[in-house]
C-alpha cells in the first residue's frame, strides 16, 4: 500500500473515531497524515540499522603522478633503429 493510501484509510478512521462529524477533514488529514509519516521513518531507520556493516573499509586510491611533458617523454623514449640503407646498383654506361 502506497503512502497516500495509508493517510487516506487513516484520515477515514480519524474521521469514524470523531462520530462521523463533518467538518474536521483537515485535522483529520494532517493527523493521519504525521503518524504515518512518522511510520514510514521509523521503517527505513529500522532497515538501515539492520544493514551489515562492512569490515573492511575500502582503500583510498593510490595518488596519480602529473603527466609528463611530452618532451620529456621523447627524450626518454628509447631511440628508434636507424632505417636500412638501399643499395643502389651502379648505372651501366
Amino acid at each position: 500500500m502506497d503512502i497516500r493510501s495509508k493517510i487516506e484509510k487513516r484520515a477515514y478512521e480519524l474521521f469514524l473515531a470523531r462520530g462521523a462529524r463533518h467538518g474536521y477533514h483537515m485535522q483529520d488529514w494532517q493527523q493521519a497524515e504525521k503518524e504515518v509519516m512518522a511510520e514510514v521513518e521509523a521503517q527505513q531507520k529500522k532497515k538501515e540499522e539492520q544493514k551489515p556493516v562492512s569490515k573492511a573499509e575500502p582503500k583510498a586510491a593510490a595518488p596519480q603522478k602529473p603527466a609528463e611533458p611530452e618532451q620529456k617523454k621523447k627524450a626518454q623514449a628509447e631511440p628508434a633503429p636507424a632505417p636500412a640503407k638501399k643499395k643502389v646498383a651502379p648505372k651501366k654506361k
